[in-house]
């Protein structure tokens, strides 16, 4: 959303005019996340006061953090998103490798099938997918902050 927030800014003073590529990478990041936020919560993810509070500072921190490196310059702020994005592929890989065969083990059951646009069989390919949405979304952005913006 931070992404999407500036470049509408910034097209709107006219100042860049980002291509519809950029907006639809973005969009397509935004939705991913915002799937994959609630399947976890509907795995019970979040379910106590302590762990929404942090997930919704951390998410604000880092809303925060790249609207105002933007200014600064965007290729700044497509560098930290990529960080983080880089950091949630490490994260999960390692809980993946630590938990595979619990995570297979695992049926879906509490996920409604709205919530995922691709059919998984148990917890461990939905977090493989997580992961490698992870990666993608990391090689995108770095992708991004080279060009000059």
């Amino acid at each position: 959303l931070s992404f999407l927030s500036m470049l509408n800014l910034y097209e709107s003073f006219g100042l860049w005019r980002p291509s519809e590529d950029l907006r639809v990478a973005h969009a397509h990041q935004e939705l991913s996340k915002f799937r994959r936020q609630r399947m976890i919560e509907q795995l019970g993810g979040g379910q106590t006061w302590t762990a929404r509070f942090i997930a919704e500072h951390a998410a604000l921190f880092a809303h925060l953090t790249i609207v105002h490196l933007w200014f600064l310059s965007p290729s700044l702020a497509y560098r930290f998103a990529q960080m983080i994005e880089s950091h949630a592929f490490h994260t999960y890989d390692a809980f993946l490798e630590q938990n595979e065969s619990a995570l297979k083990s695992m049926p879906l059951s509490s996920i409604s099938d709205a919530d995922t646009s691709t059919p998984y069989s148990n917890l461990f390919e939905m977090f493989s997918n997580f992961k490698d949405d992870n990666s993608i979304h990391s090689m995108r952005l770095a992708e991004a902050y080279y060009p000059s913006v």
